[in-house]
């Protein structure tokens, strides 16, 4: 399964890492304007 997830704000960051969580060998894909807060909730989520 693949999921994008648009923006990386509060709710954003919380749905990837919830995402992240819940479907373990999916594909999560994060976009946001502010590449640095892409990659931040990238690293959390791993």
């Amino acid at each position: 399964m693949r999921v994008l997830v648009l923006g990386c704000g509060r709710m954003g960051s919380a749905a990837a890492e919830d995402l992240s969580n819940s479907l373990g060998h999916a594909e999560i894909v994060v976009a946001d304007r502010n590449l640095a807060t892409a990659k931040d909730v990238v690293k959390r989520i791993g």
